[in-house]
């Protein structure tokens, strides 16, 4: 009885985070919706392996199910990166954009908006690419370096997963595989 107590206390603490964002209703309710359908897709297993999936109007090429659900949970329904701007145009700095959940959500809830979507990682950064250029996000650049306090190249460090919320310029929040990047003061890029 506590596993369901658990399971149903939370899905209602998704409904909760879902509804409290800044969002119309319209677009919490497509949130809910993919919700829903990534959930029941990450958990029949013939589906663990999809490498596409289109939800909310996008086509994304993913590296896994279990991945993509974790983003969309951080990004779309708990809203980590929602902000309220003064204009429907911003300019927006995705740093360590992954494969481009955060850079999707942004476009989700300003489709005006300048985008820069910064990846370090060769192998994200290829999946980044392909679904701002599968998805027309005409104002959103890809840039495939690692945000740092120089230009030139970085140690990042990272997991087997590729894809992995765990990959860092940090030895210490990323994995243990190290390989070399190209970097970029973000001080630079603004000027």
């Amino acid at each position: 009885m506590t596993h369901i107590t658990s399971f149903v206390k939370n899905k209602a603490d998704i409904l909760f985070n879902i509804s409290n964002s800044g969002l119309s209703f319209a677009r919490k309710f497509k949130i809910a919706y993919c919700y829903t359908h990534i959930f029941i897709r990450k958990n029949i297993p013939v589906l663990l392996h999809l490498k596409k999936i289109g939800f909310l109007g996008y086509s994304v090429e993913i590296f896994d199910l279990e991945t993509l659900f974790f983003f969309f949970v951080e990004i779309f329904v708990n809203n980590q990166y929602y902000f309220k701007s003064d204009t429907d145009e911003p300019i927006i700095i995705d740093c360590g954009a992954n494969i481009g959940m955060a850079t999707l959500y942004f476009n989700f809830i300003y489709p005006k908006a300048n985008i820069f979507s910064f990846e370090p990682d060769p192998n994200t950064y290829a999946l980044l690419e392909k679904n701002v250029i599968n998805n027309h996000l005409k104002a959103t650049i890809p840039m495939n370096f690692a945000v740092s306090d120089k230009n030139g190249t970085v140690d990042f460090f990272s997991n087997d997963q590729k894809g992995s919320p765990v990959m860092s310029i940090n030895s210490e929040r990323g994995g243990d595989k190290k390989i070399q990047v190209k970097s970029i003061k973000l001080s630079d890029f603004i000027h």
